[in-house]
């Protein structure tokens, strides 16, 4: 009974464990613009605001220089990709979302090859 219970417990927590990661592997991001069944080339007319808009929110939040701003499918939202060096060149890519200019998640990527990135 005891050994039973344990290996319950162990196939639990395996079930548990696979659920975290795969959560982690395929996150769902909450943005205001759902891509559904839409392609990559709907990607324009389905954004709300323009890439000017999302650097204007990302460097509100990280001042850098902008090294790409793109328009992707993050977890299931319309987000613009926005990469930033900072003045410690700190790579950051920051989720701005398509529809609100809302600041989705932020991802500290590491150290910069680009040396003394100026601050906009």
């Amino acid at each position: 009974m005891i050994v039973r219970t344990i290996i319950l417990i162990f196939l639990c927590l395996l079930n548990l464990n696979s659920a975290v990661f795969a959560e982690k592997v395929h996150p769902k991001t909450n943005g205001s613009i759902s891509i559904g069944q839409h392609q990559q080339k709907d990607f324009p007319k389905m954004a709300k605001i323009n890439s000017s808009q999302a650097v204007k929110a990302a460097t509100a939040r990280i001042s850098g220089q902008v090294i790409s701003v793109t328009l992707e499918d993050e977890g299931g939202s319309l987000v613009y990709a926005v990469e930033i060096v900072d003045a410690q060149s700190l790579l950051y890519e920051l989720n701005v979302d398509a529809g609100n200019k809302k600041i989705l998640s932020i991802e500290k990527k590491g150290r910069s090859h680009i040396k003394n990135a100026p601050v906009h």
